[in-house]
């Protein structure tokens, strides 16, 4: 079995109305996919950050069909050099999910928050049916909803080391329980499967959780459910977003290439 998150794995916001879009992937295919997104972005030299989200994002060029890539988990905000017109279609997988359709362990071809082309990484033909399914529609929900059942065609359940699924579990789970493996056997496997540390999936699960958190409560602080003290919390989500978190929760994290809205 799978696991699937809480909530939707989260970005920042975007500002300009209909630019981006996401939605939680619906079940069955939800076992494996954690959302899908579109980001459309106007004629210009843009800056795209995206945060750490323990996610493999699956990602197609709707104005190139020659272009598709996979960005693997990272550590720090991510920023991409964007050229518009252009408009892009995301499959964000789970921990764990995207082998589902990439068979061999993210840790043996792992590069951190970097594009990885899909020829390398998913069979021809299947590149070829996203393309072809995608460009069927120009409507985001509609895009989702044949994506997904082409989805189901193809994935699969992998074979994950139980003690691993173990250790995502606890993560999640208000009563930590022992894992049943030692520090160096759940790092190795850790590294292989989730290509990132047990501390560091830790990390971003907590600074997910605290995002979610700050996005729905808002008149409620959010580091005392999830850290030791407030300045813990704002050195790590700078961390993650270059950001302090109530600058985070007013900048657009797409923005103009001349302008840094973190400052």
């Amino acid at each position: 079995m799978l696991i699937q998150h809480i909530h939707p794995a989260l970005q920042g916001h975007v500002t300009q109305n209909g630019t981006y879009q996401v939605c939680p992937a619906n079940a069955p295919v939800s076992l494996w996919v954690n959302s899908f997104w579109e980001l459309t972005v106007d004629p210009g030299e843009y800056i795209y950050r995206s945060v750490p989200d323990n996610c493999v994002d699956l990602i197609f060029n709707l104005d190139d069909q020659s272009e598709g890539f996979v960005i693997t988990p990272f550590l720090a905000p991510l920023e991409c050099a964007i050229i518009g017109p252009a408009s892009y279609f995301g499959i964000r997988f789970g921990a764990l999910a995207s082998q589902g359709l990439i068979e061999t362990p993210l840790g043996e071809w792992l590069d951190p928050g970097s594009h990885v082309d899909t020829r390398g990484l998913l069979h021809p033909l299947l590149i070829e049916q996203i393309r072809v399914t995608l460009h069927q529609s120009t409507d985001f929900s509609m895009r989702s909803e044949r994506i997904s059942s082409l989805l189901l065609a193809h994935l699969k359940h992998p074979q994950i080391d139980v003690r691993l699924l173990r250790f995502i579990r606890s993560v999640f789970n208000p009563n930590p329980f022992d894992c049943g493996v030692s520090a160096r056997q759940l790092r190795r496997i850790s590294h292989l499967h989730l290509g990132v540390s047990p501390k560091d999936f830790l990390r971003v699960a907590r600074f997910q959780a605290t995002l979610h958190h700050m996005n729905t409560c808002q008149n409620w602080p959010a580091w005392p459910q999830f850290y030791y003290d407030q300045s813990h919390f704002i050195r790590e989500f700078k961390d993650f977003t270059g950001a302090t978190p109530g600058r985070f929760m007013k900048m657009s994290v797409l923005y103009k290439k001349s302008i840094n809205p973190s400052k």
